[in-house]
């Protein structure tokens, strides 16, 4: 699928449009955020709203858009660099922020003394919207209306849809069950990746992903499921599945609640629009909805065995992916081969199709010399070649048959001859520190990933550097998956079945940049009740080159050691 880009003629008309037509309604600025209708992180960029009026790609900003003056972009470490070589300082001004953009822009609103705001209320979270509401007059936005003034393009999944059970897999029965306890109440989950869940249903249509664009209501006998896309004609799934097309919610949320069965209706703020909370607010009375934080995270991140099956097949086939396309690549470079970014980036999204992915979890991030301090490096460049002493950093994940994503990111030496310089070898092992010194951390089951990301941090810290980004996320049907977060506020706990990555990195605007990832296993410890511990599922070696062993504990050098062997007899060392 050919990317939208917009020219900056189209920018600069799409924001003098929207700019009118805040006049027009007598408001002072508009909140555009980066989701689509499902909330979900990443979107097909024709379906990021917040794209046509800044020319930013990154997966998430906040937008703020005033009557008049340059639009407020809001972006996190992740895309500090990738903001400013992207957007025209003219336009756009760029808001460098923490971890937590919604207090960012909120505080920018209160410090400018902001009163009255429009938004998109099919694509504003209901919880952003009672915030706004707090102190604002908060005006939703003929949206009609809106796409004519910027010209939306409209994405369309086609892709068909799947069961992806397997023989041990637990079937939507027992997950309503398991879910759902009071057969009076009923979920409304609109999260894409937790409907696959719920339902064991992938799809292969939306980009990077294996889920498919649906709304649903969960029940404790039945999920009915509300498509976009033409409703399958045969039998989807299970006998607890109803399907139906997406306008005609309303009609069936009538149905259920009509007979009193179904007397409460739960709901995750984070992840209902402001649309579709009213549109339940039209059918049941307010005072019959209650929130549900967290939705079905808290049981779709603790994951049964047949997943970790499932997750450790996929990774096992990951491994290879990029050890064959790490090694391609630099015997290439070694024979004195002409080698780009696009070169790694096309090796290593035909080696997972080789190994029978059916796409990418995410969009390959494939990057050498000064472009590898690009945190979301997402632009592989055929005119930006490998030089002497470059290192590349790879960060790749696929999707195979049981819809599991995987993610892995490696840092090494293009030309496996070439002699790292001091500054790339101290990166690199201080990095590969800040992973050792969390992943094998032994802590009581329900410690706040805050910890575990201090953990990472202070090996990085204590030569006075540090990454703007969380040290890891959950990884699931979802290649980020709620549920579980390591980062400096994060007050989730961690539970055995877990799955989530640990990925400290070191980022030098001007020298590039290292990021060392494992996805783990969060393991109940075997000779201590109530401890966990963290088993790697990934096994690809490491650029030995890279490391200063002077800067290394006994410890870890004998971490090295082990993880080196353990790869070495998967034969996956390059």
């Amino acid at each position: 699928m050919e990317k939208l880009t917009l020219s900056s003629n189209q920018l600069t008309q799409n924001i003098e449009n929207l700019q009118n037509h805040l006049n027009e309604i007598k408001v002072e600025g508009a909140y555009i955020s980066s989701f689509d209708a499902y909330l979900s992180e990443y979107v097909p960029r024709q379906e990021c709203h917040r794209y046509y009026v800044t020319g930013f790609t990154g997966s998430m900003a906040e937008v703020f858009v005033p009557a008049n003056g340059r639009v407020q972009l809001f972006v996190d470490g992740r895309y500090y660099e990738q903001a400013e070589r992207e957007v025209d300082p003219k336009l756009v001004e760029i808001n460098k922020c923490g971890l937590g953009l919604n207090e960012f822009l909120f505080k920018y609103i209160k410090d400018h003394e902001i009163t009255s705001i429009a938004y998109e209320a099919s694509r504003t979270p209901i919880s952003t919207l009672k915030t706004m509401e707090q102190t604002l007059d908060a005006k939703a936005m003929d949206e009609a209306k809106l796409s004519k003034l910027l010209s939306y393009q409209t994405f369309r999944a086609d892709g068909e849809l799947y069961c992806a059970k397997r023989p041990d897999s637990e079937s939507t029965h027992l997950k309503l069950e398991r879910v759902i306890k009071n057969e009076h109440e009923a979920i409304f989950v609109s999260a894409l990746d937790s409907i696959s869940w719920l339902s064991n249903l992938r799809s292969n249509g939306i980009p990077n992903s294996s889920f498919f664009l649906a709304k649903s209501i969960a029940t404790s006998q039945t999920l009915y499921l509300f498509l976009n896309t033409e409703v399958p004609s045969d039998k989807i799934g299970s006998d607890n599945i109803k399907i139906f097309s997406e306008d005609s919610f309303e009609d069936v949320l009538k149905s259920i609640t009509a007979d009193g069965k179904i007397e409460r209706i739960l709901y995750d703020a984070e992840r209902i629009t402001a649309k579709d909370y009213h549109s339940l607010c039209g059918v049941v009375s307010e005072d019959n909805l209650d929130e549900f934080p967290g939705g079905l995270y808290t049981f779709q991140s603790r994951k049964l065995d047949s997943e970790l099956a499932a997750i450790r097949e996929s990774f096992d086939l990951a491994d290879l992916a990029i050890l064959n396309s790490i090694k391609t690549i630099r015997q290439k470079v070694k024979s004195g081969q002409q080698v780009s970014e696009r070169d790694l980036y096309n090796e290593t999204n035909s080696s997972y199709k080789n190994l029978g992915a059916l796409s990418q979890s995410f969009t390959t991030i494939a990057s050498t010399g000064v472009n590898s301090s690009v945190i979301h490096y997402g632009d592989a460049s055929d005119k930006v070649f490998v030089e002497d002493g470059d290192w590349m950093l790879l960060d790749s994940g696929g999707y195979w048959e049981s819809g599991f994503a995987t993610d892995t990111t490696r840092t090494f030496m293009a030309n496996p001859d070439a002699e790292p310089s001091t500054e790339q070898k101290k990166i690199y092992t201080l990095v590969l520190k800040g992973y050792i010194n969390a992943s094998t951390a032994i802590v009581k089951e329900g410690t706040i990933g805050a910890v575990i990301d201090g953990l990472a941090r202070a090996p990085i810290n204590e030569y006075g550097y540090n990454y703007e980004h969380g040290t890891g996320h959950g990884v699931g049907i979802s290649v980020h998956e709620e549920g579980i977060k390591f980062r400096p506020s994060s007050n989730t706990p961690i539970y055995p079945g877990q799955v989530v990555s640990i990925e400290p990195g070191i980022y030098l605007p001007g020298f590039g940049g290292c990021r060392f990832e494992n996805i783990i296993e969060v393991v109940a410890h075997p000779k201590f009740p109530g401890f966990v511990y963290f088993e790697s599922l990934v096994y690809i070696g490491l650029d030995l080159a890279l490391i200063d062993d002077s800067l290394l504990s006994e410890k870890e050098r004998l971490w090295v050691e082990n993880y080196q062997k353990k790869c070495a007899k998967l034969n996956r060392v390059f």
